[in-house]
């Protein structure tokens, strides 16, 4: 499992790998691409995609993510991104803080 936090300026084009991504936003908002579909995320949202899942952003506003990636096929079965919204409480925004921090 691989663990990093950054800062994005740049949209990032659409890509694939061999791996599951788990990407928690903390600050900024954009666009998730996947095929055939487009999703708005922002602070508190979190992004699942399963290995060789075609994916890319594009960013409206500087962009502060959480990344985990590795094998977790124990864990997860999905075949296609998953986008997890905050909940009206703000659990995935604190979640991401709690990560972060």
């Amino acid at each position: 499992m691989n663990y990093r936090v950054n800062t994005i300026y740049t949209d990032s084009p659409i890509h694939q790998h061999n791996f599951h991504e788990i990407i928690v936003y903390i600050k900024g908002d954009g666009i998730l691409y996947t095929e055939g579909e487009e999703h708005t995320v922002g602070p508190g949202n979190i992004i699942l995609v399963p290995p060789m899942a075609k994916h890319g952003s594009a960013f409206t506003t500087e962009t502060e993510r959480i990344y985990i990636n590795g094998n977790f096929n124990h864990i997860f079965s999905f075949t296609e991104p998953v986008v997890i919204a905050d909940s009206q409480k703000g659990e995935g925004t604190a979640l991401a803080k709690m990560i972060y921090d």
